[in-house]
């Protein structure tokens, strides 16, 4: 809706002058999903470790690598998730 509602005010020149607004619009707000995905992930693991959470997790008998890997994953797979789900809609336009 944003984009359709701003894209009377596009106007491009030189070598985007064939650019529709969405199509100039939609990479950058598919970057920022994926950017406050991994902001929010990252926040998540400070307040693990504000709550004391993490310092339970760290006394697991598992090695601390799998620690990171596993939470470096899930934060991966919920981007690429959200990622996909903001591309869905988009590719039936193509």
């Amino acid at each position: 809706m944003l984009g359709g509602g701003l894209s009377g005010s596009f106007r491009p020149t030189g070598a985007a002058a064939g650019t529709d607004y969405l199509q100039y619009f939609y990479p950058g707000v598919l970057a920022l999903v994926l950017l406050f995905t991994a902001i929010f992930a990252t926040i998540a693991v400070v307040e693990d470790r504000r709550a004391g959470f993490l310092q339970g997790v760290l006394v697991a008998p598992v090695p601390r690598a799998a620690i990171v890997l596993g939470q470096a994953l899930g934060a991966t797979s919920l981007a690429v998730i959200q990622g996909t789900l903001f591309l869905a809609p988009s590719a039936g336009n193509c």
